[in-house]
């Protein structure tokens, strides 16, 4: 039975109490009612203790109560189902903590640590899941063999394949991490890099709690390796698209392959992050598109994504967050009417 908490009191700390008073006042009460007859304070003291045993142990009846209660809750209690089709977007950081963090972890095999304007371009989708623990003595091994396969789907492969060129050759590599549960892998020379973190208990700086974390880091190149070209608001439109469905593979990577016990009590969170050493028409090509007077283009765009059921779906976050990169981030002037799958298809 959990040793819930009443106050500053646990559980068993009330119970513990109640049973000693109960004990104490009934043997005093016992005792006085044997020993002290005729005495003029027999009965008012023999009166108080038996109703402070008797306080007592009404309290203690009660924290039974409310302990078997918090027992059998459980067993009566469905856990809210765990949404990953719809998304409500925004650019506060403070409004999605986990993928906001997420997005300053330094991953191997990439560029990340270097100063800003000596880094490529770059791209970074994250996800988080609500999901239970690692067991005592997990399997690693086993874990590490199913993340391998996981990479290679076509979740995270179409994902990569209109983003950087890999080459026929690369191949995802495991690399050392500070813990098993961290699990970071490289493709090729560092044309990509991925996270796996699996909530452990241990609490560290910069995560929270509860959720199983997902990166995939991407540096944009071409086949000859010098950074990709620019690609246009539609393919953008369409890579958001296909981050959107990363959290469906991932809770069903989690709960099938590693069987882990996914949950919708905190909801499914996501991330996306543009950067580049000048601007951002080194990732997104505008051109044929007018700016708004006086404006300057940013160098990264972030975007995160929490899932709710009255959010939009994939699609329509998609194109939202499409809007949001060209007009916040490019500061392009952009009619409503117009159709990002459309317009300068790439």
């Amino acid at each position: 039975m959990p040793d819930r908490r009443i106050g500053s009191w646990s559980t068993s700390g009330v119970v513990g109490w109640c049973t000693g008073v109960a004990t104490i006042g009934g043997a005093f009460a016992g005792f006085i009612a044997a020993q002290a007859k005729g005495s003029p304070w027999h009965q008012p003291l023999f009166d108080l203790l038996t109703a402070i045993a008797a306080i007592a142990f009404l309290l203690l009846i009660a924290a039974g109560v409310v302990a078997l209660i918090a027992w059998v809750r459980p067993a009566f209690h469905r856990p809210p189902r765990l949404i990953t089709d719809r998304w409500q977007a925004t650019t506060d950081g403070i409004r999605a903590p986990a993928p906001a963090l997420a997005m300053e972890i330094a991953l191997p095999g990439t560029t990340y640590m270097r100063q800003p304007g000596d880094r490529p371009p770059w791209v970074r989708f994250v996800v988080h899941i609500a999901c239970g623990q690692v067991g005592d003595d997990p399997d690693w091994p086993a874990i590490r063999a199913a993340f391998g396969p996981f990479l290679q789907s076509p979740a995270v492969a179409e994902l990569l394949a209109d983003l950087t060129h890999a080459g026929q050759d690369a191949a995802w590599a495991r690399q050392a991490t500070s813990t098993s549960s961290i699990i970071d892998m490289v493709l090729g020379d560092g044309v990509a890099s991925a996270r796996l973190e699996l909530p452990d208990g241990i609490r560290r700086h910069g995560r929270v709690e509860g959720y199983a974390l997902l990166v995939v880091h991407v540096e944009p190149r071409d086949a000859d390796g010098t950074p990709a070209p620019p690609a246009s608001p539609s393919l953008w439109r369409r890579q958001f698209e296909r981050a959107l469905q990363l959290p469906g593979a991932f809770a069903a990577l989690l709960s099938g392959e590693l069987g882990l016990t996914v949950s919708g009590e905190l909801p499914a969170q996501a991330g996306v992050r543009l950067e580049a050493p000048r601007d951002m028409t080194e990732l997104v090509d505008i051109t044929g598109l007018a700016m708004l007077p006086g404006a300057q283009r940013l160098s990264q765009f972030m975007v995160y994504l929490t899932a709710c059921p009255d959010g939009a779906s994939a699609v329509s976050a998609a194109d939202r967050m499409t809007r949001q990169m060209l007009e916040e981030a490019l500061k392009v002037d952009l009619g409503t009417d117009m159709e990002l799958q459309d317009h300068h298809a790439g």
